[in-house]
């Protein structure tokens, strides 16, 4: 892991390959930034030209979480700043999940005329849980195989799992059970998470290839929620997948990475001209 010394805390990443920086965000909760690179390497053993960048979002993996922080607005000050030492002066590309996504809205609402592109997979858009629109929940696939294998302290994962798959379960225990937690206050403290960012998500203009990628049966963010966005998103494709809740990259991985791969396209288009 490399650090990323700023002027009241340090970044822990992991950078990959060489070329267009593209900076990946993790969401908030027990993972770090290993759980997008599962999902992300793949994509690069035939694509060169990228220079990918992982990050231990604070509070995540082994980025300390900086207790002076009091709004979400200061973790995009921060992930700004480490943006401006990293690569300085640099177009750079965006992908974020879940809160990463809410985070890299706030850097592209700051920085819209520096990124290329943006991938936002299940994107937290309204950050007050009771205020989005949710689906009812529902298991689509039971196996009580599944259930029965897991431990007390994981059965949480059932709430929003679409799919009950036992093939599921070694990742899950690989990038999610057994993150160290040490760091993470459980990721982000709950209020936080839930706090209004100072910028409206409806209301940032990008006209750049776009990617948005929701769960149809997502009980933790929606899928509606993110629709709003599409008007000011010209270049975006938006699709809505079954068979497949918050945890999208497990449940419908295959599509999911044929998708990106799509989008990377699409950047890689617009760089060239």
């Amino acid at each position: 892991m490399l650090s990323c010394s700023l002027s009241n805390a340090t970044i822990k990443y992991e950078t990959l390959g060489e070329g267009s920086p593209l900076i990946v965000l993790h969401g908030a909760g027990p993972i770090d930034h290993q759980y997008m690179m599962y999902d992300f390497e793949p994509l690069f053993r035939q694509r060169s030209g990228w220079r990918r960048i992982y990050i231990d979002l604070p509070g995540h993996g082994q980025t300390l979480w900086p207790e002076w922080v009091s709004s979400p607005d200061q973790i995009i000050d921060l992930l700004c700043e480490f943006i401006d030492h990293t690569i300085p002066d640099r177009p750079f590309t965006l992908a974020g999940l879940s809160w990463g996504g809410a985070l890299s809205l706030g850097i592209l609402n700051r920085r819209a005329e520096m990124v290329e592109g943006i991938f936002l997979s299940v994107p937290a858009v309204i950050m007050d849980r009771s205020k989005r629109t949710l689906p009812d929940q529902i298991n689509l696939i039971q196996d009580p195989e599944f259930v029965a294998e897991l431990q007390e302290d994981e059965k949480w994962i059932t709430e929003y799992l679409v799919v009950q798959d036992s093939t599921f379960l070694n990742r899950l225990r690989e990038q999610i059970f057994s993150v160290d937690r040490k760091n993470a206050k459980l990721g982000v403290d709950l209020d936080l998470r839930q706090a209004q960012f100072s910028y409206n998500a409806d209301q940032i203009y990008f006209d750049k290839p776009t990617l948005i990628l929701s769960g149809r049966q997502d009980r933790a963010v929606g899928y509606k929620d993110s629709w709003d966005l599409l008007e000011n998103f010209p270049r975006a494709t938006y699709a809505v997948l079954d068979r497949a809740g918050h945890f999208l990259s497990i449940e419908q991985r295959t599509l999911m990475q044929a998708l990106i791969n799509e989008w990377l396209n699409r950047v890689e288009e617009y760089r060239s001209k």
